[in-house]
């Protein structure tokens, strides 16, 4: 283990020391958990203390990473409201989410989180999670379903917006949810279901193609149009030919 590590953990570690230090010996911390190197066992886990207690943000974070089962663990605490914490440690929790550290996400917990996040309006980045954990291990169908039906019956167009992003994780498109969603009286959520018609598949572009045509004959808003011609290029548009 490079020496430097070693101190930059015991600076971390040590109360008594300038914030300055602790900072930058967080930031070597992270650094090596970034690049692989070998950090001693707590060192994950003194450096989300301090990102925490120093209230640095989520900022630090964007390029660097924090993997770690310990850290993901309590961060998942965080998100689902059973640690009581303020805005900066729930962006923090957040940003941590990736990665490995998606590893140890539960079905229930996204149930827990999914409520908590609808409560505070941070649906962007819980969709991200979401994907991030379907891509790792897979969710089941039956799953997703319940995930999205329950934030598409939810009275702020945001979380029924990010149902229709979560339906999208599906293995087929559903057809006559996304019907559904195209009658939704927010213009974000028709322009999302718009979009996620356009990853139907080839033998069900015919159908998505007169479902588009239909919704634009009678769209007023301009975004949810503009996204809509998008979607029907893409359908319409002939695949390459083979060489």
């Amino acid at each position: 283990m490079a020496p430097l590590i070693v101190a930059a953990f015991a600076a971390l570690e040590d109360g008594t020391a300038a914030a300055a230090v602790r900072s930058i010996a967080c930031s070597c911390i992270l650094a090596a958990l970034t690049s692989g190197l070998e950090v001693p066992p707590g060192a994950p886990m003194a450096a989300w203390r301090w990102l925490i207690h120093s209230e640095s943000g989520a900022s630090a974070l964007h390029l660097q990473e924090l993997p770690s089962a310990e850290v993901a663990i309590e961060a998942i605490r965080i998100l689902k409201g059973e640690i009581d914490a303020g805005e900066n440690a729930r962006d923090l929790a957040m940003a941590v989410m990736r990665g490995e550290n998606l590893a140890v996400v539960r079905d229930a917990d996204i149930v827990l989180m999914a409520e908590r996040a609808m409560g505070e309006g941070r649906l962007r980045r819980f969709v991200y999670v979401i994907e991030g954990v379907h891509e790792l291990r897979g969710l089941s169908s039956d799953f997703i379903r319940l995930l999205r039906d329950r934030l598409s019956s939810s009275p702020s167009p945001a979380a029924r917006a990010a149902g229709v992003e979560i339906g999208a994780l599906l293995p087929r498109v559903d057809l006559p949810f996304l019907e559904h969603m195209l009658v939704d009286p927010s213009p974000v959520v028709r322009r999302c279901a718009l979009e996620m018609l356009e990853r139907v598949e080839m033998l069900e572009r015919t159908v998505a193609a007169t479902v588009v045509r239909r919704h634009l004959s009678n769209e007023q808003h301009r975004s949810v149009i503009a996204s809509g011609l998008t979607t029907l290029g893409s359908l319409v548009r002939r695949e390459p030919k083979e060489n």
